[in-house]
C-alpha cells in the first residue's frame, strides 16, 4: 500500500509532467518579427545569388510552384531550378515585402511579397516580370522557420 508521502510524490510528479507538457504563451509580435526576418534573409539570399543561402531556408518536403512550369517537390529539383535561374547573366531579383501572419500556435506562417524579376527570355530579350510571391513557412524541430511552399505568378505590369 502506498503511504501518504508516496501518494504526494506521485501527485507532484504528475503535476510536473502536466505542466511541462503545456507550452508557454506565444508572443505573436515576436514570432511574426522572426518570420519576417527569415523571409528577408531568404529573399536576400535569392537577390544575392547565394544558392547555399537559399537552400538553407527550404524545408526538405517543400513544394515550389513556379509560373507556367511543373511543380517542384524535392530539394534536388528546387536546387536545379535556382541554379538555372542564377546562371542567367541578366538575372536580378528585387523583393518588396507586403504582409505576413502566423498561426495561433506560432508553428506556421505566411509572407507575401512583390518580386521584380529580370531575366533573359527564350527569345533572347531581357524581360522584367512583376510577380506576387507567397511563401508558407513552418517551424522545424529546432524552432527555425523553413519555407514549405513557394508559389508565385508572373506578369508584365505593375501589381499590388
Amino acid at each position: 500500500m502506498l503511504g501518504l508521502r508516496s501518494v504526494s510524490s506521485l501527485i507532484l510528479a504528475g503535476s510536473m509532467v502536466a505542466c511541462a507538457a503545456q507550452t508557454a504563451p506565444i508572443n505573436h509580435e515576436t514570432e511574426r518579427s522572426q518570420l519576417e526576418a527569415a523571409n528577408v534573409a531568404f529573399t536576400g539570399a535569392i537577390s544575392a545569388f547565394d544558392l547555399e543561402g537559399i537552400m538553407s531556408w527550404i524545408a526538405e518536403d517543400a513544394l515550389f510552384y513556379p509560373p507556367d512550369a511543373e511543380m517542384l517537390s524535392d530539394n534536388d529539383s528546387v536546387r536545379d531550378f535556382f541554379e538555372a535561374g542564377l546562371s542567367d547573366p541578366n538575372a536580378a531579383a528585387e523583393f518588396e515585402h507586403l504582409s505576413s501572419a502566423i498561426s495561433d500556435d506560432g508553428s506556421m506562417g505566411y509572407t507575401v511579397s512583390l518580386l521584380h524579376y529580370t531575366y533573359t527570355a527564350p527569345d533572347g530579350s531581357v524581360t522584367t516580370d512583376h510577380e506576387r510571391d507567397l511563401h508558407i513557412w513552418r517551424k522545424d524541430s529546432s524552432g527555425n522557420w523553413k519555407v514549405t511552399l513557394d508559389m508565385w505568378n508572373s506578369g508584365s505590369g505593375e501589381m499590388q
